[in-house]
């Protein structure tokens, strides 16, 4: 066989299934730590976290803040699938791809999962065109217009544990305790805090083995101390 006939088709596969339009290979990184440090006075405000420990290795990847489902031209009677917060990644061709299949329902059949490749707004993180792999179609309007968003996920087996500060409400301190494995979009486990407030000077709070000194705390925000940590 030729490099004129090899060439030709490759082209046809690449059309379609994008077998050629291969994505970089994943970077990897280890986190291992914890913040802040004890003896540190540190802030925060509401929602953010007053403590974390971590340990695990994590890939920064792009993400689709929202799902799509809607009809496809590319086969009679089709629609396509894709789950909200799913990875895409970029392309040599510069298309956008999912990670994984995605259901595509109609004449090809129910439980045909198949790659979706998107195109970009240019000014604007936002897909605004899909097609399916695998399928003669054309490009399908994105309707509306879905954005994406750089996230960190786990790789592997790891583990990453936060307290929460969620204000105070009658002189009761709330703090929201979260342990996250395998997934950093949602907690594998939650539980709320509460501890009550002294009138004069600071506020010793424990949990486990984490220690905290709260130096002054209200609704906008809270200064305080690790003093051991998990």
């Amino acid at each position: 066989m030729n490099a004129r006939r090899m060439s030709r088709q490759c082209l046809l596969l690449l059309a379609a299934a994008g077998c050629a339009s291969t994505a970089p290979p994943p970077q990897y990184f280890s986190r291992i730590g914890e913040e802040p440090r004890a003896g540190v006075e540190s802030q925060a405000r509401v929602g953010d976290s007053v403590y974390t420990k971590f340990d695990y290795r994590s890939e920064e990847v792009l993400r689709l803040t929202q799902g799509i489902s809607q009809k496809y031209t590319g086969c009679f009677g089709c629609a396509i699938s894709v789950a909200p917060g799913a990875v895409i990644e970029k392309r040599a061709s510069g298309e956008y791809c999912t990670r994984e299949g995605h259901p595509l329902r109609g004449s090809i059949g129910p439980g045909d999962d198949r790659v979706v490749c998107f195109t970009r707004h240019a000014t604007r993180d936002e897909v605004i065109q899909l097609r399916v792999t695998g399928t003669l179609g054309t490009w399908n309007t994105v309707e509306p217009p879905v954005s994406f968003e750089q996230a960190e996920v786990m790789v592997g087996e790891g583990f990453k544990s936060e307290l929460v500060y969620q204000g105070v409400a009658a002189g009761v301190l709330r703090l929201l305790y979260r342990e996250y494995s395998e997934n950093l979009a949602r907690a594998a486990f939650q539980q709320e805090l509460t501890y009550t407030m002294e009138a004069e000077g600071p506020t010793e709070v424990g949990f486990r083995g984490l220690r905290l000194e709260v130096l002054s705390a209200d609704n906008s925000g809270i200064r305080y101390r690790v003093v051991t940590g998990l």
